[in-house]
């Protein structure tokens, strides 16, 4: 019995691991179709059309990647095409408050899978009804809207304007300002009739990625009231 517990024993010590072995590295991930993709996203949602537009480019080292062929792209479901400028496609506008868009990417053969959700911001409105109203042809009037409850430092308002007919016909477009709820903008140089204001809010961030090297989007939602300039 006594040799056999030595025996045991010995067979222990034989199969523990040195302490100081050095650890394997684990094996190396997977390469695969998305894995040094970069995603730059680009959507715009204007009220008037009840649509959004989404363009996207996928880049690898800087340029354009080159997809295995059967690779394809879609967001809500509605495949984005190849183009100039990337991808692009035209979706429904969502009707919820806060909407997301949820884009899949497919490897050839149906292969690697991955997805992306982009938040979209809200869309804006006049804190006071401004359709048909008149407006003066001054240096400093100021639009008032509800501000968004998203972080400010990745949130921007915008505002265009138009006034004008034919040769008279002017259209502005005025510098991206915080979005607190008031934008102060110039309207001197419309000649007074029919006009109109646009208020567009945008969003812009980097995504967090599963699958993709990184991922960057940028989305706007505008709303556009007709006014008489005076």
């Amino acid at each position: 019995m006594r040799g056999l517990g030595f025996g045991v024993g010995l067979l222990l010590l034989a199969t523990l691991k040195d302490p100081c072995e050095r650890i394997p590295d684990p094996p190396p991930a997977r390469e695969t179709t998305w894995s040094n993709v970069d995603v730059d996203v680009s959507i715009f949602s204007p009220e008037y059309e009840r649509t959004s537009t989404v363009r996207m480019r996928l880049l690898r080292n800087g340029q354009p990647a080159v997809l295995p062929p059967r690779s394809r792209v879609s967001c809500q479901g509605i495949r984005l095409e190849s183009s100039a400028e990337g991808y692009t496609a035209v979706l429904r506008t969502s009707q919820r408050r806060n909407p997301e868009y949820c884009c899949d990417f497919v490897g050839g053969e149906g292969r690697d899978v991955a997805s992306l959700c982009i938040p979209a911001p809200e869309r804006p409105q006049f804190s006071l009804s401004l359709e048909g109203e008149a407006l003066p042809r001054r240096e400093d009037v100021v639009i008032h809207y509800y501000p968004s409850n998203a972080p400010s430092d990745s949130v921007r308002m915008r505002v265009s304007a138009t006034g004008g007919e034919g040769n008279e016909r002017r259209e502005l477009t005025f510098d991206p300002r915080p979005d607190d709820g008031d934008y102060p903008i110039d309207g001197s140089s419309f000649p007074p009739g029919a006009g109109t204001i646009t208020l567009t809010r945008e969003l812009e961030q980097n995504l967090p990625v599963i699958g993709f090297r990184s991922a960057r989007a940028k989305v706007a939602t505008s709303l556009t009231v007709h006014v008489n300039w005076k």
